[in-house]
């Protein structure tokens, strides 16, 4: 993962990722960030300087995550015919919260 300066557009830090290691969904949230790997969903440092991410959550991620209103929100889809259930969860992975959504839920929009 590689961090840009948005002034000078300069590379602040590259963190090398491991072999297998694929973050998705990437979302920020002041000093920390948010990302799914596999299954899990993970938080990280914007300052480590080397791939040291908590994970916080182990479940069935396998859509985007987002970062709104200090929650961070996950869909799940059970097939691409089926509705799907968005999880609201805290900044420390536990579960506040969980809504029935239409088929397939692909995005979230706020």
């Amino acid at each position: 993962m590689t961090s840009i300066n948005t002034t000078s557009f300069q590379v602040d830090n590259v963190i090398e990722l491991h072999q297998g290691k694929i973050p998705r969904s990437l979302v920020c949230n002041d000093n920390l960030l948010y990302f799914r790997n596999g299954q899990s969903i993970f938080s990280q440092s914007v300052y480590a300087s080397e791939l040291n991410a908590n994970e916080i959550l182990i479940g069935n991620f396998n859509n985007e995550i987002i970062y709104y209103d200090n929650h961070i929100y996950s869909a799940y889809v059970p097939s691409y015919d089926q509705s799907g259930e968005v999880y609201k969860y805290s900044n420390d992975g536990v579960l506040e919260n969980t809504f029935q959504v239409g088929i397939a839920p692909g995005n979230f929009g706020y």
